[in-house]
């Protein structure tokens, strides 16, 4: 009885060193890239090569997230331009996704939220037809920008503030205009 307990207990010893050691050799592949290589790694870590393709791994996260071929991404003109932009000589990316509609001759990224072309201002790689482009301004470092009638909060028009007098705090999430306090693009509660 001793003697079947004790191959019992190795053979589970056994069975649950093999699956540690598979599970510690799939995350330490999967974490390096598994054969990827980073095409800008000192602009982002999330744009990538692999037997003469280009991927997105969000956040370099091969492990849990993956990386996601690019379809039609022209790899001898690919350029990584933010952690999030990329371009080829057809096609602007956000996160490894084709901008529709850019003009890539005009397109200037502005932040890390904002960009713009000549036609359009660009949320997060999205076209927000609402700006104004033409007074169209961020403020540096800072999640809020604005435009001759509006304060935007990303995507979110701050209904509440006042563009001409509005101007953006330390924090990125905060900002003031001559009457009110700003947190995440709404009112500030006081209390």
């Amino acid at each position: 009885m001793l003697k079947s307990l004790l191959i019992l207990s190795s053979l589970f010893l056994a069975v649950g060193l093999i699956v540690f050691a598979w599970f510690a050799f799939t995350f330490f592949k999967a974490w390096n890239g598994d054969g990827y290589t980073a095409v800008d790694k000192a602009v982002s870590d999330q744009y990538y090569t692999k037997e003469n393709q280009l991927y997105f791994a969000s956040m370099g996260n091969f492990f849990s997230l993956g990386a996601k071929k690019i379809e039609g991404a022209d790899i001898s003109s690919f350029q990584v331009l933010t952690k999030e932009y990329a371009r080829d000589l057809q096609h602007l990316y956000f996160n490894g996704k084709v901008v529709d509609s850019v003009d890539l001759d005009s397109f200037q990224v502005l932040s890390r939220v904002y960009a713009k072309d000549k036609n359009s201002v660009y949320i997060l790689g999205k076209s927000e037809p609402r700006a104004d482009l033409q007074t169209f301004e961020i403020f540096s470092d800072s999640y809020y920008a604005k435009d001759k009638n509006t304060v935007w909060y990303f995507y979110d028009m701050v209904e509440e503030a006042d563009p001409q007098s509005f101007r953006a705090l330390a924090d990125p999430v905060e900002g003031v205009d001559h009457s009110n306090s700003f947190l995440r693009g709404h009112l500030a509660d006081d209390s």
